[in-house]
């Protein structure tokens, strides 16, 4: 990216990013889910003709599960990378953070990670602009689901500084990490909340909290009427 780029065509290039990443995505799982629905159908005729008795009748089982998991994989897929327009309506931080965990709520029910929100009312009132904001906490909450273990994942957000914070626990991804990953944190949802951040003027760090558990916080620059009213 040309650091002498006016800010609109930063945001023009995180723009193209995302709605590519939608358009394959899109393209992924049309391409899987045809075959994929033509062998759920041709298994469902022939799994009654497998006897119950049969010493392998379990295998036939397993297959009609893997079936069903790999359909909602593309599914999964498909709504991991959906992506509107980013010069979209401002919305409250709160609103965003929960409609972005909201969008992320069927991948938490498969890995048993659900979000615990603990959103500061002073940042959750402050709107944000543009769905670009909304992409960049999304794909923060992706990461979190994609590199945590079972169990509740705290998502905390909180204003200082002239900046909207939100943090989630730090984890290794569980995708094989890239050639850049000894430069920081890695894992593709990540990497895209690191290109969108950069026209938003936001920022990524790595901190302990108070209870000295490693995060990953993401800031994002309070809107300038926002910081008047104030």
């Amino acid at each position: 990216m040309n650091p002498h780029a006016p800010p609109d065509g930063d945001i023009a290039l995180a723009d193209d990013l995302l709605v590519n990443l939608n358009r394959l995505s899109g393209w992924i799982a049309h391409e899987v889910n045809n075959p994929v629905a033509g062998i759920q159908n041709a298994f469902a005729l022939l799994r009654p003709l497998i006897p119950a008795d049969h010493p392998h009748a379990h295998f036939a089982d397993d297959i009609g599960r893997e079936i069903a998991r790999l359909a909602a994989l593309t599914q999964r897929v498909q709504k991991a990378y959906d992506y509107e327009d980013g010069r979209g309506r401002p919305i409250p931080f709160a609103s965003a953070i929960s409609e972005a965990a909201g969008l992320l709520d069927q991948l938490c029910r498969v890995r048993g990670t659900p979000f615990v929100l603990d959103i500061d009312r002073d940042a959750g009132s402050v709107k944000v602009s543009g769905r670009l904001a909304l992409a960049a906490i999304r794909h923060l909450l992706q990461h979190a689901v994609e590199s945590a273990p079972p169990g509740p994942i705290p998502v905390r957000a909180w204003r200082g500084n002239d900046r909207l914070w939100l943090a989630v626990p730090e984890h290794q991804p569980t995708n094989p990490p890239g050639p850049r990953a000894a430069a920081g944190p890695n894992g593709l949802a990540l990497t895209i909340v690191l290109r969108v951040l950069a026209p938003l003027s936001g920022e990524l760090v790595l901190a302990p909290n108070d209870d000295g558990v490693r995060e990953i916080i993401v800031g994002l620059p309070v809107p300038t009427a926002t910081l008047a009213a104030s």
